[in-house]
């Protein structure tokens, strides 16, 4: 999920609520509606090879949801929560905006 969101560049909660509807893994898109963005507009994310890759490993966790732990979705992703999974996923550091 961390990987996915630097390499999209979408929000975490755009990340944790993304449903497999949204993604178009032929065109290599997915898209979050209006009323899930922050600005109130829908955003079209072109998917660069490396959120293409994460997605086939993420296939069968959840009937709906791209991301779950252990059959369930992920609603939010709490800072210590967050913190594990950078370390998991060798990330030290992360660059300022």
């Amino acid at each position: 999920m961390v990987r996915f969101t630097l390499v999209t560049g979408l929000r975490a909660s755009n990340v944790t609520g993304l449903e497999w509807n949204q993604v178009d893994i032929g065109c290599r898109v997915a898209w979050i509606h209006a009323d899930q963005a922050k600005a109130g507009k829908a955003i079209l994310v072109p998917l660069n090879a490396g959120a293409m890759a994460i997605l086939p490993r993420q296939a069968g966790k959840h009937p709906t949801r791209v991301f779950a732990f252990k059959g369930r979705p992920i609603f939010q992703a709490g800072r210590g929560a967050w913190k594990k999974a950078l370390v998991g996923a060798g990330i030290k550091r992360l660059p300022l905006a």
